[in-house]
């Protein structure tokens, strides 16, 4: 299982051969938001969501008699339910944990239909967020097969190695590696569905989401070893038609520069052309097919 901690000293972008030069001409990180991911899955807030009504119900019950029986609780103040909870709480003589519980009883077909309405919502607010957030993927890995098949064009792209430059405000810096599991965790348990539910906690969703949705993955793509950058921009300003959020590359940020087994010499020419500037910092290399499907890369 990869498991990335340490950052490498340089991370790479797969791309098609139109993109490799634009990038090279341009200087510039690409962004894309999530709904433009090639995986739909990478995106489905609605997997993530993680709740069973009846589990919900029953911790809600449990929670519920805790709090009108145990000792003074935190609410959360911004939630319209806290101060129900807070009037409940102060009845006068308290409450015994069998008066606790038919009070739970009787308040549980109105806490189903006010959960299904939260979690109704739930999908809808992850959307909203899928919308705000730019991510730039890259990989530890210059010389995968796959990636160069999937990503470069079945090889006639260019992977573009950036490192990270210390005295400079650069966006690799930012870069976290995507853990991967059979299936991704849900944004909360429960527990804490339940408890947002009755005011006791609110849960996080945009924390949630940024980590669940974006540093998560299947295990499936693990064979990409995977590091993310990911940005929550208002409105977007230097966002075009697509999407897409462009941040600059200072030439020092560029690595290495990689021509694909199956460039053709044109885009070859013109990837040449468009690195002359960066040679003082960036190495050219070229990647070739081995016989047994493996990649090569020049020293």
């Amino acid at each position: 299982m990869f498991t990335g901690t340490q950052r490498p000293e340089i991370l790479y972008k797969y791309l098609d051969e139109e993109g490799g030069i634009g990038l090279l001409t341009y200087r510039q990180h690409w962004l894309r938001c999530p709904l433009q991911f090639d995986d739909q899955q990478d995106c489905q807030a609605d997997r993530m969501v993680g709740f069973d009504l009846d589990e919900i119900r029953c911790v809600e019950r449990e929670e519920l008699v805790s709090f009108l029986t145990g000792p003074p609780t935190p609410l959360d103040r911004d939630s319209e339910m806290a101060q129900v909870m807070q009037q409940l709480r102060d009845r006068p003589g308290g409450w015994t944990r069998e008066q606790a519980y038919e009070a739970a009883d009787e308040c549980s077909e109105l806490n189903k239909q006010q959960i299904m309405a939260m979690l109704d919502q739930i999908p809808g607010q992850l959307r909203d967020f899928l919308r705000s957030v730019r991510v730039l993927s890259l990989t530890d890995l210059p010389n995968n097969a796959r990636m160069w098949r999937d990503y470069a064009a079945d090889g006639s792209g260019i992977c573009i190695g950036f490192r990270y430059v210390p005295d400079i405000d650069n966006i690799i810096r930012c870069a976290k590696p995507v853990d991967y599991f059979d299936a991704p965790p849900p944004i909360a348990t429960p527990r804490e569905w339940a408890r947002h539910n009755l005011g006791l906690e609110t849960i996080p969703l945009d924390n949630r989401a940024g980590q669940t949705l974006y540093l998560k993955n299947r295990e499936r793509y693990e064979y990409e070893q995977e590091w993310r950058i990911v940005t929550k921009s208002i409105l977007l300003p230097d966002a075009d038609h697509e999407g897409l959020l462009r941040v600059p590359a200072e030439d020092r940020e560029f690595a290495e520069i990689i021509l694909g087994p199956n460039i053709a010499y044109e885009d070859a020419i013109k990837a040449g052309q468009s690195a002359a500037r960066l040679r003082e910092c960036a190495t050219v290399r070229t990647a070739t097919w081995q016989a047994d499907g493996t990649v090569l890369i020049s020293k």
